[in-house]
């Protein structure tokens, strides 16, 4: 992953979170540009700078301006559920801004008939109507994936 320095240098308009492990950015930005989707898949490709990296965007692909790109999970806890995988950590927030921000991995629906149904229904079980975002897989070829943040407008952005 490339220094963060030089990402904002290459990229002035795009908002970045970083965990301190570097393990997590979530890439936010492109409100001005033609194509916001390419915009993002190229400035995350420069930011990981050849690392190996997952993807994910906004559900409902709706929200091209929002990136969420996972190297490891080695730093996040786990917890094992009936059904599924859990795991999660807090990102970094703004000083002085309530609320926390976190990231959650939820890993589930193997072997279920309609595993996209059953992730949906596991984001609400986990999260109910508390504020949140998920986040999928944009080739949608990995259905037994949710990433939720909770938090996304307290996190704090280099």
């Amino acid at each position: 992953m490339r220094n963060i320095q030089d990402f904002k240098r290459m990229y002035p308009d795009i908002d970045c979170c970083l965990t301190d492990e570097r393990d997590v950015a979530v890439l936010c930005g492109g409100l001005q540009e033609v194509n916001p989707e390419a915009y993002l898949i190229e400035a995350s490709q420069y930011l990981m700078d050849g690392d190996s990296y997952n993807e994910y965007v906004e559900e409902y692909l709706d929200n091209p301006w929002v990136r969420v790109l996972i190297t490891s999970i080695n730093h996040f806890t786990s917890v094992e559920r009936d059904g599924y995988s859990l795991y999660y950590k807090d990102l970094p927030g703004d000083p002085g801004v309530d609320g926390p921000c976190r990231i959650s991995i939820l890993v589930g629906g193997f072997g279920k008939v309609n595993p996209n149904s059953y992730m949906d229904y596991m984001v609400y079980e986990f999260i109910g109507n508390n504020g949140h975002n998920t986040y999928i897989d944009p080739s949608m070829k990995n259905p037994w994936v949710r990433v939720i943040i909770t938090g996304l407008n307290n996190l704090h952005h280099v």
